[in-house]
């Protein structure tokens, strides 16, 4: 099964690629019991983008919001605005297994930055 793909977000999605927010991960104490309290993971950062995937015709096929997970020790979307475009930089589709055997689908980011900054790393 393949695990990882790395996407091409403009041939992915069409126009801009929207920041909305910016939360430390939380995860469940217990990840087999879905009534667990939440846990900050230090770390890791959950961002919530709008894009406007690709139709097969190249034109926009609606929004979606998608949810990514970021490395990062400090907040790595500090002075990005809701509404503001970004740029980013690795975005993963992963899939993986749970204890279920079932198949379950994530997103991964390596960075990202204020849209127009070239020439500026991604955080």
């Amino acid at each position: 099964m393949i695990k990882r793909v790395f996407v091409d977000t403009h041939h992915t999605f069409v126009g801009n690629i929207v920041f909305l927010s910016c939360e430390p991960r939380q995860v469940r104490v217990d990840k087999k019991d879905y009534n667990s309290p939440m846990r900050v993971e230090p770390g890791k950062w959950t961002i919530e983008l709008m894009v406007k995937p690709v139709a097969d015709d190249g034109t926009a096929s609606g929004r979606e919001n998608i949810k990514v997970t970021m490395e990062s020790a400090k907040n790595p979307c500090e002075g990005l605005q809701e509404f503001q475009p970004v740029e980013l930089a690795g975005l993963e589709y992963n899939m993986m297994a749970n204890e279920r055997g079932q198949a379950m689908a994530f997103w991964r980011l390596r960075g990202l930055r204020p849209a127009g900054q070239a020439g500026q790393a991604a955080r």
